[in-house]
């Protein structure tokens, strides 16, 4: 099970009611986990932009670094000071 299911289930949330592209949080400016993430199109340690099904997540901060990539789920480490969608 996702980090985040149970959080949606518990809430009454599935997909029929609300269908999720790319789900994401992030913890006190210092991480933060995404999932459905289809690949990585660039990387810096000021920015990270993730490739989505539908259009593309850009997170910007300081001293970002990859923590984890695994199944379409990432976990990005450093300062974060903003995620953008674009789609």
């Amino acid at each position: 099970m996702r980090f985040l299911d149970g959080f949606f289930k518990e809430l009454f949330l599935n997909e029929d009611v609300l269908p999720v592209n790319f789900r994401y949080t992030v913890c006190s400016k210092k991480c933060g986990y995404f999932e459905n993430v289809l690949s990585i199109i660039s990387y810096t340690d000021k920015e990270v932009v993730l490739k989505l099904k539908k259009g593309s997540l850009t997170v910007v901060g300081n001293n970002l670094f990859i923590k984890s990539y695994n199944k379409g789920d990432i976990c990005i480490g450093g300062e974060i000071l903003s995620v953008c969608f674009v789609g």
